[in-house]
């Protein structure tokens, strides 16, 4: 049986560059480089010497059974599966088990299940890139044993697992085997390989795979402040004289929001305080953030990729959510006289350490502009109570306006200093690393090297951990802030790391109001390709 060395896109890769595949494979297979023999040579450094690849081209490059074998056997059955929908006009697709691939490809259920969680299944859906979720059973690591009590507990049935379980023997004398007792070992098996195969395979878009379990990136969790104390809600709101209302108020947001997370952290009685804030006619911002877009280019080996910034008004997520925000300010207005900003993130569109951009400053400044005159333009429809008051701000504007001490790019460098910081920081720069190539995977780009991608996404991050950090200077100085979410939480955890966990942040939507509007965003660019 023939062993592979390269990929095939590879071997023909290294054929147009003026390599020879096969002296290469001698090279290896011998060892003679760096004193190392045979099977222990160093493909990989074997390969950087001949070609000078990049070491993300030359691990894409090299065979890898799991990677360019089993995956894609995986990948056809679930896709001959899901046949009767794909070939139908949706963008929902049922969920299937593992038991199902596990039969269609003769690989176990722990095999299936190991390989989807290193290669997820991704595939295009009416103008959707779907991608496959696992929900993988908690069980118990080995050599804890499963006894028929638990089996409810992951799934199975005790019948099923006590029928698995029995084993069999022939009486003495000879005769037909018959049933004897129940095996612990083969019991605890049973249970293990039914829970495993009764495992879930969902299809979600690749915006959705991101709000899947309300967006948060648990690595990037800040914990909150061992000494923070609040008095419970209850005693905040109703010692106020229109202590009623403001619940009113407080429970509206509970009952249209993201479920037990509709607010972020343990923040529920700092919300209490800022409605109390408002009510008593005090300084409180509920600011909302309009995104723009990014078009991203090819770049040289292993550096970031150009880009160029739009303005993404035709899937603005404030104009999508225009109703949400005018009810959120009619709500606001029955205990106070709320200003609700939305905000234009031009920080984003001036930080040259974080973004290689191609445009002009004056092009990108006119983009930014524009953005906030539209929205503003769009928003003159709504019916708006007469003491609520929506404005649009740039974030250097939004600087300006509130005294600011520092440029918005001082800011984005504080921020990255308390992302350092942080006692998370090796899981941040994990999870930054892991979205950072899924988010360029998506734009065409896979080869930017990891040190590179994990420092900028340091950087990245520190620029909404720098927002965090100026949003804590208000509030020392008095004034509220809350946060009014419509998106991931990626952005909005990173600020509340930067505000050292003193921040709330609301999220007023649903999550199938989330998904949609992902799944809309998603049509809308393809739209423009």
């Amino acid at each position: 049986m023939e062993t592979r060395t390269f990929t095939p896109q590879f071997e023909q890769k290294l054929k147009n560059d003026g390599f020879t595949p096969s002296e290469i494979c001698k090279e290896i297979a011998s060892g003679n480089r760096n004193g190392q023999s045979g099977q222990n040579a160093n493909t990989a450094e074997i390969l950087r010497e001949w070609t000078g690849y990049s070491n993300n081209a030359i691990t894409e490059g090299i065979w890898n059974k799991e990677k360019d074998e089993i995956a894609p056997t995986i990948k056809q059955a679930a896709i001959t599966i899901l046949k009767p929908w794909i070939s139908q006009d949706i963008t929902e697709l049922p969920d299937i088990s593992v038991k199902e691939i596990s039969r269609k490809t003769n690989l176990s259920p722990e095999k299936v299940i190991n390989i989807l969680s290193k290669y997820p299944i991704s595939f295009s859906l009416n103008g959707l890139t779907m991608q496959s979720i696992v929900y993988t059973p908690e069980l118990p690591k080995q050599p804890a044993v499963l006894d028929i009590n638990q089996a409810r507990r992951f799934g199975v049935s005790a019948k099923r697992a006590r029928k698995e379980g029995r084993y069999f023997s022939r009486p003495p004398g000879g005769g037909p085997a018959q049933k004897v007792d129940i095996k612990p070992s083969a019991v605890n098996s049973a249970i293990r390989r039914n829970a495993l195969e009764k495992t879930q395979i969902k299809f979600v878009s690749t915006q959705e795979a991101e709000i899947m379990g309300y967006g948060t990136m648990k690595e990037l969790n800040t914990p909150p402040k061992p000494d923070q104390k609040y008095k419970s809600v209850e005693e905040i709101i109703y010692t106020e004289a229109e202590g009623t209302k403001i619940m009113k108020v407080f429970e509206w947001f509970q009952k249209v929001g993201f479920g037990k997370d509709w607010i972020y952290g343990q923040n529920a009685a700092k919300f209490a305080e800022n409605l109390v804030k408002l009510s008593q006619g005090k300084p409180v911002d509920f600011l909302i953030w309009n995104c723009i877009g990014f078009k991203w280019f090819k770049n040289q080996r292993g550096e970031m990729p150009t880009c160029s910034i739009n303005n993404n008004l035709d899937a603005a997520i404030t104009l999508y959510f225009s109703q949400r925000i005018q009810e959120i300010a009619e709500v606001l207005s029955s205990i106070g006289n709320p200003n609700i900003t939305i905000l234009i993130p031009s920080n984003e569109a001036f930080d040259s350490r974080v973004w290689k951009y191609l445009q002009s400053q004056e092009e990108r400044e006119w983009i930014i502009n524009s953005t906030a005159t539209f929205l503003k333009a769009k928003f003159n429809s709504l019916m708006l109570p007469s003491n609520a008051s929506i404005d649009f701000l740039r974030w250097d504007e939004y600087l300006n306006k509130n005294n600011a001490t520092k440029k918005p790019q001082e800011y984005s460098k504080d921020g990255e200093t308390a992302v350092k910081s942080s006692p998370n920081i090796n899981k941040i720069k994990r999870e930054g690393l892991k979205s950072g190539k899924t988010y360029f995977a998506q734009n065409g780009i896979t080869n930017i090297e990891n040190d590179v991608l994990e420092e900028r996404e340091l950087k990245y991050y520190g620029v909404y951990a720098g927002e965090g950090v100026f949003f804590e200077e208000m509030q020392m100085r008095g004034n509220g802030i809350v946060i009014v979410n419509f998106e991931e939480m990626r952005c909005c955890q990173m600020a509340y790391l930067g505000s050292q966990g003193n921040l709330t942040i609301v999220t007023p939507i649903k999550n199938n109001e989330m998904r949609r509007y992902y799944q809309w965003e998603e049509r809308q660019i393809a739209k423009r390709k």
